[in-house]
């Protein structure tokens, strides 16, 4: 059996300075580093026979936590998250599948994660129903959320000891609840997340007996334990930010021909200069959780301490006028080539209250700027927006225009008598499509190829009338144009009246792949492949 990995150099990119005081400014990060405090994995799948490996290693000295979360592929909805707790030098590996009939997380590794039990000891994170359909492909956010010393109670409770096991998960874990009464200033008195860069946890002997400086000398006692808690003894942690330290991979599987490609994630380097920690408890419908584990995402942390205005530099980091990869058809051959187009951060442009409500009921209709001038809540006409109705500011549909198809003989169409035909053929305009979801899949195709990845949010382009099996394309992208409508990144407005979108007019952010494959279908263990990145104008 042969399987080729990504032959090509994965992107990396960083994100540019922010415009909030006292963001780092960013640096160039040279493609040979592939770290940061951000990556992200353009696609993920377990249609079919299929899986996907995501491997991430914490190269510093310190204890991260991690956030990761699976986005489903029609609109970026959080579809699963969980905190991983890594101590220093850990590596972390986990597989996306659904080979229990439910889409899943599932690891070997022993690195502490939140939640913990009953997860944990099966090494089993299920995802949850209320976005699992139409997630069986998507992308994947890991994001930095703070690192401390090693030998915090945090970081004693996580580290891996001489057995491969950390010393206390359930300690680590217990750093991750929901508190009623927030204490950034003052003494907890109650264990979880109270600020963005302070928790507590559970104070336990073994852990007490690791830690070094001020907390080793006796829990943390507060006579007046919040109403609700156990009024347990805690230990407190102090997280900065998470730093350019983690190193993220993965890779494409199909179980049963044994066809394997992968390569580096996406990296972001200085995403943030603070720390982004959020609780993982359950939330409560319509009690909005600033600290809940919607955060942090895109576009920065918890909005109660952290600046949310990073998406508009990761759009500037991302952005991309076209899409530049190479193509091939040769059905006599069992060559296909599929193009992975993924619009991360699509869900940072919707008022995602607006959207989910719309999502459920189908009276509350989740429309574009562009329709007729609406009252807010005050009753007062707010011209073109409803801060009710009115939500979608995303890119998305994205046009994509034909600017060049060549074969290897730089030949190329003759628009508009010999021009590219997508298929199937609804808009009377060869050369144009739209890329209606944050992860797209292109079927390249003369009419005989099978697809690469059977992924149910593609479409085909057909090169048949160029009369060639091979060469490159560069397709120009552009955000939806429709009337009335512009791009712009969801605030959190202190009042529901007020306008709580910030116009951008940065390129699309784009990430990606081809997922190239040759296969013999009478010996599938000889099939093989390789993933190589997009190239990107600007």
């Amino acid at each position: 059996m042969k399987n080729f990995k990504q032959l090509g150099i994965a992107t990396a990119v960083a994100a540019v300075s922010a415009s909030y005081v006292g963001m780092a400014q960013a640096q160039a990060m040279y493609p040979s580093s592939n770290l940061g405090d951000v990556a992200i994995v353009p696609y993920y799948t377990v249609q079919g026979d299929f899986t996907t490996g995501i491997h991430i290693i914490n190269t510093s000295d310190f204890t991260e936590v991690v956030k990761v979360r699976l986005r489903r592929a029609s609109d970026s909805m959080d579809a699963l998250d969980i905190n991983l707790i890594m101590s220093p030098k850990d590596e972390w590996v986990g597989n996306i599948d659904d080979s229990t009939g439910t889409i899943q997380i599932t690891t070997d590794d022993k690195t502490c994660t939140a939640p913990l039990e009953p997860y944990y000891s099966s090494g089993t994170y299920p995802m949850p129903a209320l976005y699992s359909a139409g997630a069986e492909e998507g992308y994947v956010e890991i994001i930095a959320m703070g690192s401390i010393s090693a030998t915090s109670a945090i970081g004693v409770a996580s580290k891996h000891g001489s057995t491969g096991v950390p010393l206390n998960c359930a300690a680590a874990e217990s750093n991750f609840f929901q508190v009623a009464t927030l204490a950034p200033v003052g003494v907890p008195t109650a264990k979880g997340v109270h600020s963005s860069s302070l928790s507590a946890q559970t104070c336990t002997d073994d852990v007490l007996a690791g830690i070094e400086g001020p907390a080793s000398q006796g829990c943390l006692v507060s006579g007046l334990p919040e109403a609700g808690s156990s009024g347990e003894p805690l230990l407190l942690n102090s997280f900065t930010s998470g730093g350019n330290v983690l190193k993220v991979a993965y890779h494409i599987r199909d179980t049963a021909s044994g066809l394997e490609m992968g390569g580096n994630a996406v990296h972001l380097e200085n995403f943030s200069d603070v720390a982004m920690l959020t609780n993982q408890e359950s939330q409560t419908v319509g009690v909005p959780d600033l600290y809940g584990y919607f955060f942090p995402d895109l576009n920065g942390g918890s909005p109660v301490d952290t600046p949310r205005s990073r998406f508009e530099d990761v759009r500037a980091a991302l952005g991309a006028s076209s899409i530049i990869n190479d193509w091939s058809v040769a059905a006599a051959r069992n060559v296909s080539t599929d193009w992975v187009v993924t619009l991360p951060g699509q869900y940072t442009m919707l008022a995602l209250g607006a959207y989910t409500t719309s999502l459920f009921d189908p009276t509350a209709p989740c429309l574009t700027e562009g329709g007729a001038d609406q009252a807010n809540a005050a009753g007062a006409a707010v011209p073109g927006y409803s801060a009710v109705q009115s939500c979608d500011w995303r890119d998305i549909p994205v046009t994509v225009s034909t600017r060049d198809i060549w074969d290897r003989e730089e030949q190329t169409f003759i628009n508009p008598t010999g021009g590219l035909v997508i298929s199937p053929d609804v808009s009377g305009s060869p050369g144009e499509t739209t890329l209606p979801n944050e992860v797209n899949v292109i079927e390249w195709t003369a009419g005989e190829n099978a697809p690469v990845l059977d992924s149910v949010y593609s479409q085909s382009f057909n090169t048949a009338a160029l009369g060639s099996e091979f060469g490159w394309a560069e397709l120009a992208v552009t955000s939806d144009a429709t009337i009335g409508k512009s791009q712009g990144i969801y605030t959190f407005a202190p009042l529901p009246e007020l306008h709580p979108f910030t116009p951008t007019s940065s390129a699309v952010p784009i990430v990606g792949f081809v997922a190239w494959e040759r296969s013999f279908p009478s010996d599938p263990s000889a099939n093989y492949g390789r993933l190589v990145d997009h190239s990107y104008g600007s």
